[in-house]
């Protein structure tokens, strides 16, 4: 199989180490043939400002990828964004696509009926776990992302698997069946033990959708994070699960 890594950040996602170059450059050293640049995607109106670039580097952003492509031409360097989805930036999304090569489903936050923003690692009650499914539905069923990041993010705070955790499971799992999307398998939550990669929830996988398109990515925050041993044991696991894991990203345009 061929090695692939689509969810990569760098400094401007204001919480990872390394420039573009430095990420392409320790991934040709490590024959990644594939290498898709994926910060946290910037908002016109400036939400969630802590954790991802500002809008206004947005071009940066496209020009160093173009430089970095460039100078490594041994291998595919493809411009990405992780994203949420919000329905009132689904033009925005659009728009986006026309300028990168793909987009990640990653739905980091959730908007409240009251305007209020929470974080996906933080959920805590069974109404804000209905509300992550909605809201990584919506996003799957307007068929604009590529792969859906860390689909079991839900569990990094929960307090334990209860049905509720199946129920959303079996509803997220259904849409991507129908739309095709790829879901990942996240080395970072292993890297910074996290609830997630969830066992429960990959059994689940495991038993009830052994045909659904697995992307082993690393998360990487770090140049020699898109390599290590977390990327290997995540190989592993997937192997040892007989899912369907696939190398290359089978990009919707």
């Amino acid at each position: 199989m061929k090695k692939t890594n689509y969810h990569t950040h760098h400094y401007r996602c204001n919480h990872a180490e390394g420039e573009i170059k430095d990420y392409v450059s320790f991934a040709v050293k490590r024959k990644i043939t594939e290498l898709g640049m994926s910060c946290h995607v910037p908002y016109k109106d400036g939400r969630f400002p802590e954790d991802r670039m500002k809008y206004s580097d947005l071009s940066k952003y496209f020009q160093e990828i173009d430089q970095a492509r460039e100078v490594f031409k041994e291998i595919n360097l493809l411009k990405g964004f992780e994203c949420e989805y919000f329905e009132d930036c689904h033009d925005y999304y659009l728009e986006l696509k026309s300028k990168t090569d793909y987009l990640i489903l990653g739905q980091h936050y959730l908007i409240k009926e009251n305007k209020e923003a929470v974080d996906s690692f933080y959920i805590h009650d069974k109404e804000t776990l209905y509300l992550y499914r909605d809201s990584v539905i919506k996003g799957i069923e307007s068929k604009i992302f590529d792969f859906l990041a860390h689909p079991d993010v839900f569990m990094a705070s929960y307090p334990q698997w209860d049905e509720h955790c199946e129920k959303i499971t079996e509803d997220i799992l259904s849409s991507c069946r129908k739309y095709n999307m790829p879901i990942e398998y996240n080395a970072n939550g292993l890297r910074q033990s996290r609830k997630y990669p969830h066992d429960i929830f990959w059994k689940y996988v495991s038993d009830n959708y052994p045909y659904i398109k697995i992307l082993i990515n690393s998360d990487a925050h770090k140049p020699n994070a898109l390599d290590d041993k977390f990327v290997r044991i995540s190989k592993e696991k997937i192997k040892k699960m007989k899912l369907n894991n696939i190398d290359i990203l089978p990009i919707k345009k």
